[in-house]
């Protein structure tokens, strides 16, 4: 859609912000500089919404260093688009290292380690299944039937392979990776619901799935972006309209003032007029301040509809309502 398009232009705007603050005179990065911004632009997380594809779920880190190919650039000058390219590298690492995490974030992992670790009584670094559960019962997962065990007992096979995919398995025995990949499993049987959530608001805000998808992308940067945000950066009269997006497990949401923001950072003027329309709206349609995926979707087909903050004029017919909006 136009709006999706629309961010994606400002974060490349953002990307090159960056990149002028720290060029030389030639408008190139030389030496230090490059690392300097390279760092300065993962703390932004800018880089997730440059993909056609969803963001990934990693939020802003500095793991990773440079491929030997781009630590010789950096000792030459370094252009826009080898910038780009290097920023784009360390995403894609930062997104692996998710991937064999399956997702969760570090806090997570390291909960479920000192589990794990609880639990391992040989200290070898394996489970037996008996340990195992135990673990997962303490998780809370019932284990009573045989069903259930059964099941289980599919998903930990499963798990097994992926943490094989990931490089971290270890021969068949369930060590703390494989652990992982299977709560990750267990926790998708939870997510259904919330897919089910996404469909129907989906359906209700008449957007196509593709367009559905390009939101998503939209509200996950945001909700990585914004979890950086300051009060020198937005002034402390901002931060305290609503504070930071959240994470409750793993229902990420966006807040009042994080909607504010993101609307501000497509040139959408927005006054206190606007704000009391905007928390009205939210009121109406999320709880607890916690603008979920879901809500968004129908929080942007409102604003669309009602030219919100003459949304129009920044986002020229955006998502048209039929469903088949411009990719």
């Amino acid at each position: 859609t136009r709006f999706v398009r629309l961010h994606r232009e400002t974060v490349m705007a953002s990307m090159r912000s960056i990149f002028n603050e720290y060029a030389g005179e030639g408008g190139v990065l030389e030496g230090e500089a490059a690392t300097e911004a390279l760092e300065h632009l993962e703390e932004s997380d800018s880089v997730s919404a440059l993909r056609s594809r969803p963001a990934s779920r990693a939020g802003p880190s500095r793991q990773g260093s440079m491929t030997p190919a781009a630590a010789g650039r950096a000792k030459e000058p370094l252009t826009f688009d080898q910038f780009v390219e290097e920023a784009e590298r360390r995403r894609d690492k930062r997104a692996k290292v998710m991937r064999k995490r399956a997702g969760f974030s570090e806090e997570e992992i390291e909960h479920f380690q000192e589990l794990f670790d609880a639990h391992d009584t040989q200290k070898d670094g394996t489970l037996e299944v008996s340990e195992l559960t135990k673990l997962l019962t303490t998780l809370g997962f019932k284990l009573r039937t045989a069903k259930e065990q059964k099941e289980i007992s599919n998903m930990l096979e499963d798990a097994k392979v992926k943490a094989d995919e990931q490089g971290v398995a270890a021969n068949g025995e369930v060590n703390f990776w494989v652990v992982v990949q299977l709560l990750r499993t267990l926790h998708k049987k939870g997510d259904r619901s919330e897919m089910d959530r996404v469909a129907k608001a989906t359906q209700e805000s008449r957007f196509s799935p593709g367009e559905a998808a390009e939101f998503q992308e939209v509200f996950m940067s945001w909700y990585e972006t914004d979890l950086g945000v300051n009060s020198e950066e937005h002034g402390d009269e901002e931060m305290q309209m609503g504070g930071r997006p959240s994470d409750e497990g793993g229902r990420k949401a966006l807040t009042n003032a994080s909607m504010v923001r993101l609307f501000r950072s497509l040139g959408m003027k927005i006054d206190s007029r606007h704000r009391a329309m905007l928390d009205a709206q939210i009121d109406e349609i999320a709880e607890r301040d916690r603008v979920e995926f879901p809500e968004f979707l129908r929080l942007m087909r409102w604003a669309t509809d009602t030219n919100f903050a003459d949304v129009s004029k920044v986002v020229p017919q955006a998502g048209g309502g039929d469903g088949a909006g411009e990719n």
